[in-house]
């Protein structure tokens, strides 16, 4: 655990009826085919509701669909938010910004419509779809638990917008004591004895009903969820055991659930996952330090700049010490919700004002076997994961990929949450294999001389028992030096080859171990004392 006792918690704005939705978008004509001579693929597709317009998201897997972790940023066209159904429809993607020097034959494409008549009232819809998990700033400016940077796919959900209020925590409180959650917290004050400690004043469960309460334990955040769940009639997420009956259902206690105790496919309320989390503050941008973009400034979020000068480039803010404009009073300097600016995909507060509790166990060397779909963390722990900074945070806490962790019975200030649900009303579809190029130095045969180069010179670019072997006599360069031989070859771009020779076209010696391509030709000499009557190669490693 890396930060001071002062942690955030997530809220919701109110407790939301129970909404009936009609019948799911269809998907409808799907096909996908790289445009001739570029990086880009056409995307072609129809689409019918029961309400247009709909929202359409893409996925993309490069295996044949075994994984969906393809990024799909660079999209273009009938995508996104208020898509008219109808037929016709095209999406442009752009493979050589998303996945250039790459090849397969199992390309595959993924096109869901959403229905946002079934979205609730004050939540945000985070698509399915892959994003790049991990501090993928240039240069990286993060901890060495923010990698591996990896791609991640995850399933679309609906989140919160804003923080949950004391309001809307104070509603469920009171709805659960009477339906047997009975150890919910949220008085009118923690005092010092429960905090554990005695430097800091006793202070509210939150600084006003429309700011974020905080100062609950992740045990409490969990409990809340399904009371709030039974509370609208949905189906609670959380359970005492796998067998996950209505007399398991989680109410009181510090238990610590694991994944197979968790209805991943029920409609009730929930925590995020950590990727959800991060996924959803990234708002469909890859590689941002911030929800806000590569800078933050106390003008987009409530957070804390050091005095004197800031030791984070990225932090522009021209205020120092707490943000001005909600220092008053006392502890803590929060902000009412959504009291700054949305960020991608319509969310408040996803950098700063308070932590925010995810589900997952935290592991610092997780990120390097975490799953490409769907990742729910560590299988055990002692510590649960929090993402998003707070009121009393520096700047290189509200990071997007910055990741913290604490213990679940703690209760701190800054410790806040907010909530999701799982999708409802959605239809896809899935094209067949597809094939993708986007190399532009393409050496099918592995013989380290491209495509075109072996097809232009009579050789068979898909045999390497064809190819254009005698180097010397097909690139003879005039020698600089005499009693060399000097050859040339094209090479990519951060290819590593060898160099062979051979007197007989058959058995090859490696006579240069590896030399790396600049994306363009490459010279080399040889001694034609010790390598006369050869015939030379250059093969990738």
């Amino acid at each position: 655990m890396k930060s001071i006792p002062f942690i955030p918690v997530i809220a919701a704005l109110a407790v939301c009826p129970v909404l009936v939705d009609g019948a799911a978008p269809v998907v409808t004509n799907l096909t996908a085919l790289q445009r001739a001579g570029s990086k880009l693929v056409d995307i072609q597709y129809g689409v019918t509701a029961d309400v247009s317009p709909v929202t359409v998201g893409v996925e993309i897997s490069a295996d044949g669909g075994t994984t969906w972790a393809t990024p799909a940023t660079a999209v273009s066209g009938d995508v996104g938010a208020g898509i008219a159904t109808g037929t016709g429809k095209t999406i442009t993607w752009n493979a050589g910004a998303d996945w250039n020097e790459q090849s397969t034959s199992q390309m595959r494409f993924r096109i869901t419509a959403y229905d946002l008549a079934g979205l609730p009232a004050d939540f945000a819809l985070i698509p399915a779809g892959a994003f790049r998990m991990g501090d993928s700033s240039s240069p990286q400016v993060g901890n060495s638990d923010e990698l591996t940077v990896h791609s991640v796919s995850v399933s679309g959900i609906y989140m919160a917008k804003y923080l949950l209020t004391k309001a809307a925590w104070d509603s469920v409180k009171t709805w659960g004591a009477t339906n047997g959650y009975t150890d919910l917290p949220g008085g009118s004050s923690l005092d010092q004895a429960m905090m554990g400690t005695t430097t800091l004043p006793a202070v509210s469960y939150s600084k006003g009903t429309d700011h974020p309460v905080h100062l609950i334990n992740w045990y409490a955040v969990v409990k809340w969820c399904n009371a709030r769940s039974q509370m609208e009639g949905l189906t609670p997420c959380y359970y005492l055991n796998s067998g996950q009956t209505t007399a398991d259902i989680y109410k009181t206690g510090n238990i610590n659930i694991g994944n197979s105790m968790v209805n991943w496919s029920a409609s009730g309320y929930r925590l995020p996952t950590e990727a959800e989390w991060e996924k959803a503050a990234r708002g469909g941008q890859n590689g941002r330090n911030f929800p806000s973009g590569d800078t933050i400034a106390q003008s987009q979020a409530n957070y804390c700049v050091p005095t004197g000068s800031s030791s984070f480039s990225y932090d522009v803010s021209p205020t120092r010490g707490f943000q001005p404009s909600y220092i008053n009073g006392s502890f803590p300097y929060t902000s009412p919700v959504a009291s700054f600016a949305p960020s991608g995909y319509g969310l408040y507060d996803m950098g700063g004002n308070v932590w925010e509790w995810c589900w997952d166990w935290y592991s610092s060397a997780y990120y390097a076997s975490s799953p490409a779909s769907d990742p729910r963390g560590a299988s055990a722990g002692s510590l649960r994961v929090f993402r998003g900074g707070s009121w009393s945070d520096f700047a290189n806490r509200c990071r997007s990929a910055y990741r913290d962790c604490y213990n679940p019975a703690g209760s701190y200030l800054g410790h806040g949450f907010r909530v999701v649900r799982n999708t409802s009303a959605t239809g896809s579809a899935v094209t067949a294999n597809v094939a993708v190029e986007t190399r532009s130095f393409i050496d099918t045969d592995g013989d380290g001389f491209s495509d075109s180069f072996e097809i232009n010179n009579g050789f068979d670019p898909k045999s390497a028992a064809s190819t254009p072997e005698g180097v010397a006599t097909m690139h003879p360069i005039t020698p600089a030096t005499p009693g060399t031989v000097e050859l040339r070859f094209n090479a990519a771009l951060g290819v590593n080859y060898r160099i062979e020779a051979s007197t007989d076209l058959v058995t090859w010696s490696v006579i240069e171990p590896s030399v790396t391509g600049q994306g363009g030709a490459v010279t080399r000499s040889y001694s034609t004392a010790t390598q006369a009557n050869r015939f030379f190669r250059a093969r990738r490693n």
